[in-house]
């Protein structure tokens, strides 16, 4: 049996419509939910009674319109699921959902989106600014400074991106996409950049393996390589490096 039989084929393709259609990268919010439950439909927190995907309190569920209660919900596949994960965001797609981070945003504080944050914004401080979150998710200040940055949720999704259950859905949903009626009609694989996931592949590409890097550590890498600031952000300038790397090994692509 494989580590992902509690997903189905459909749960992928499906997973690909929804990103289309709240503008965000569907690795990105796979891993906002792998990193909330390990993308599982029928896990409850215990605390809380969170349920499902991205684990929904009771009164958020409410707020969707789900009839029934959080045990229901959790008897829901995660394709059947799916439909209250586009609701619960759809709200937020005018801020922009352009990384992971922003997904997780949306989901952990979602206040903090009207700021346009970047990765060093800080979201919650011990004493201080949000304090109360930040004592329930002290786990998130990984450098321990007192202090939850946006770029310390990114650094905590893309802790799970070597875990075997994590390879198995990027690898599924990576199937999903080469089976999609919406890919390149020519057959060609082209790389797009205008996503997280096409920048990882570049950089995949460009001999950064995703099994070695994590997502920021692959471009800081690859900025470091080519004599930009290595601060792991994709700027413009990184861009136009990525691209012109991407035309000399002859990678298509799309920007």
């Amino acid at each position: 049996m494989g580590l992902t039989d509690d997903l189905s084929d459909q749960f992928f393709t499906d997973i690909l419509d929804v990103c289309r259609r709240i503008q965000c990268d569907p690795l990105d919010l796979l891993g906002v939910m792998m990193n909330e439950i390990g993308v599982k439909a029928n896990a409850r927190n215990p605390t809380s009674n969170a349920s499902g995907l991205i684990q929904f309190l009771p009164s958020t569920l409410a707020g969707l319109g789900y009839p029934d209660t959080p045990d229901d919900f959790r008897q829901l596949n995660a394709d059947e699921q799916l439909p209250y994960v586009e609701a619960f965001f759809q709200p937020y797609v005018h801020f922009g959902l352009n990384s992971a981070a922003r997904v997780y945003l949306a989901v952990f504080l979602p206040s903090a989106l009207k700021q346009n944050p970047n990765n060093k914004t800080m979201i919650a401080q011990k004493g201080g600014l949000n304090a109360a979150i930040y004592d329930q998710n002290r786990g998130l200040d990984a450098n321990f400074d007192g202090k939850i940055t946006v770029g310390e949720l990114q650094q905590a999704i893309e802790r799970h991106y070597n875990s075997a259950r994590w390879q198995e859905i990027a690898a599924r949903l990576n199937d999903a996409q080469g089976s999609s009626p919406t890919g390149n009609s020519d057959g060609q694989d082209a790389i797009d950049l205008r996503t997280q996931s096409g920048i990882a592949d570049a950089l995949e590409s460009l001999g950064f393996d995703r099994r070695h890097y994590g997502f920021t550590s692959a471009v800081r890498a690859f900025q470091m390589r080519s004599g930009l600031s290595a601060d792991g952000i994709v700027g413009p300038r990184t861009r136009r490096s990525l691209t012109a790397a991407l035309d000399e090994v002859g990678i298509p692509y799309i920007t």
